[in-house]
């Protein structure tokens, strides 16, 4: 069984920082591949030191940056994301190419651990979106829906998860 990033499998803490880069063009691979090297560990060494706020990390590659990179070893499954439209709610394609998800019991450490990436690819790559997440009173959105109420539990959830 392959090893999952360590913010795949667990549910995420009350708050949530995510942030979407757009990698430039002439970006160097050795260069961002440093970042993307340096992420999780940082990631670590700032959990360790707030164990209790259970602080988790994962970071997503889109498939036009990882074609660019490695096109020979692109992981089974992997696709640009289409937008998805369901009971009036949309979920649109707005693509991207690193997608950095930090959930934790405390924001601060969440924002602590993303400025390190974003301070270290400035000249790499942009930030194209950044959405700062909550718990909302009971795990409602501002609509009111619920998320997550149909997502996969235990065993199931590896299955869908580790794709290889």
């Amino acid at each position: 069984m392959p090893t999952p990033q360590p913010g795949v499998l667990p549910t995420g803490g009350p708050h949530a920082y995510f942030l979407m880069f757009r990698v430039a063009g002439g970006a160097e691979r050795t260069a961002l591949n440093k970042v993307i090297r340096d992420i999780h560990p940082s990631a670590r060494a700032l959990a360790k030191k707030a164990n209790t706020a259970r602080l988790l990390c994962t970071l997503g590659i889109g498939s036009e940056l990882w074609d660019r990179f490695s096109p020979a070893r692109r992981p089974a499954g992997l696709r640009p994301f289409r937008g998805v439209t369901a009971n009036g709610r949309v979920a649109p394609a707005t693509g991207g190419d690193l997608f950095l998800q930090i959930t934790s019991g405390r924001h601060d450490l969440n924002l602590d651990l993303a400025m390190g990436p974003v301070r270290r690819l400035q000249s790499l790559a942009t930030v194209a979106e950044e959405i700062h997440g909550f718990r909302y009173l009971d795990s409602r959105d501002l609509t009111g829906f619920i998320d997550g109420t149909e997502n996969p539990k235990g065993k199931a959830r590896v299955a869908a998860a580790l794709i290889g």
